[in-house]
């Protein structure tokens, strides 16, 4: 605050009341050099700074001084043309109302402007491009007017204003959205602070340096012509109040009667002031581009990617899911095609057993035959006479019964 106080105080002097080179405006602007000094280091070292220092020294993080400083400039045109331009269409001959009325095309349209800037970034993304495309009818707006004189229509002063208000528009708001674009939660509430804070700033600069472009390429014009010097009106009013309050510029017109010379020597002093003051604003918008040149590229959507993304995620957890039901349901019918499998090896088995118990006992009573048939042997007496067989359940009782069979024949 004690820096900024000694600005605007300092370029309100200079060159007016005082000379540049005088000691109390070189002491003035010391003193704002000292105070933002030690602004700097109490913030430093403070222990809730309300500016950390490391919003400004991280180079990944250079968007948010660039903003603050581009911001800062942009409502340095905005105050600058609010303040001036009805003053300068009172002396080139409107009268009060007409000349507050012919600032509105310049603010409605950049009100217009920094809701469309904003809509084209978040659809498209193109922030760079959107936003140097804006701010470059800023300097032709500007310049255009500078070539406003007292024979100039409205139209073309409506014309120009609408062209310098959508350049300015048009970055107001990027201005506050790039500088949050890639910050940590934490910092964006104090970038928002300090990136809101800049038009107040921008204002007071505004107001204050082309105002004292305008009063001394005025005061200077002025005291360069012979007829105003001989005016004693003029040249009192010069000499006391103008430069302090731009008002006794038309006040000063009115106290010359229709005709008169000297009044045309002040238009022509106020409007060749007006050119200057406008150039010093084409200089200052260069400036703007050129601080945005620097800028880290930043993209914008209007939430259809978020959205977009969200419905690939949804679509691959029902796809998901799918695919985690087909599974389960592989799973058990893998799972009761080996149940069957089992039961049918199960009863193959026990076939199998079946089918070797019965060759077992197939093979053992064709033993039993073949012992019967040995059995079978004919006597002496009666060859058709056969010996009742007798089932052998061992093999030493198959030889006893050989044995008995024999020594009955002998017998």
């Amino acid at each position: 605050m004690a820096c900024l106080s000694f600005i605007v105080v300092s370029l309100n002097s200079g060159g007016q009341e005082t000379s540049w080179g005088s000691p109390e405006l070189i002491g003035l602007l010391i003193a704002a050099g000292i105070s933002w000094i030690g602004f700097w280091v109490a913030e430093k070292y403070a222990t809730m700074p309300i500016a950390p220092m490391k919003l400004f020294v991280k180079w990944e993080w250079r968007n948010v001084p660039l903003m603050i400083v581009v911001r800062t400039l942009l409502f340095f045109h905005n105050f600058a043309m609010i303040f001036y331009v009805p003053i300068f269409l009172q002396v080139i001959g409107l009268n009060e109302i007409t000349s507050s009325a012919l600032i509105i095309p310049f603010l409605l349209v950049a009100a217009v402007s920094s809701s469309t800037a904003n809509m084209v970034c978040s659809k498209y993304g193109h922030v760079r491009t959107v936003f140097l495309a804006g701010l470059a009818f800023l300097p032709v707006g500007v310049g255009l007017m500078s070539t406003l004189s007292e024979t100039s229509s409205i139209g073309r002063i409506v014309g120009y204003s609408l062209i310098a208000g959508f350049g300015f528009g048009s970055g107001t708001q990027l201005t506050m959205v790039i500088a949050q674009v890639g910050l940590p939660a934490d910092e964006l509430t104090t970038v928002t602070a300090l990136v809101g804070t800049s038009p107040s700033l921008g204002g007071t600069l505004g107001v204050a340096v082309i105002g004292s472009v305008i009063n001394n390429a005025f005061r200077q014009r002025l005291l360069s012509s012979s007829i105003i010097t001989a005016a004693e009106t003029v040249t009192s009013t010069i000499n006391t109040t103008i430069s302090l309050n731009p008002n006794d510029v038309v006040n000063t017109l009115r106290s010359f009667p229709e005709g008169d010379p000297a009044r045309q020597v002040v238009v022509d002093a106020y409007v060749s002031a007006w050119q200057k003051g406008c150039w010093t604003l084409v200089g200052v918008a260069g400036l703007e581009i050129l601080l945005f040149l620097f800028a880290r590229r930043v993209q914008m959507d209007d939430g259809s990617k978020k959205e977009s993304e969200d419905m690939a995620v949804v679509e691959r957890e029902v796809e998901e899911e799918r695919i985690r039901e087909e599974t389960e349901k592989e799973k058990e019918k893998n799972a009761n095609y080996k149940g069957k499998k089992t039961n049918s090896d199960v009863g193959e088995i026990e076939g199998i057993r079946e089918e070797r118990r019965e060759t077992i006992e197939d093979e053992n009573g064709q033993e039993d035959e073949v012992v019967q048939e040995e059995r079978q042997v004919p006597t002496d007496d009666d060859q058709d006479q056969v010996v009742s067989p007798t089932p052998v359940k061992s093999p030493i009782g198959a030889f006893l019964d050989r044995l008995l069979t024999g020594l009955r024949v002998k017998a």
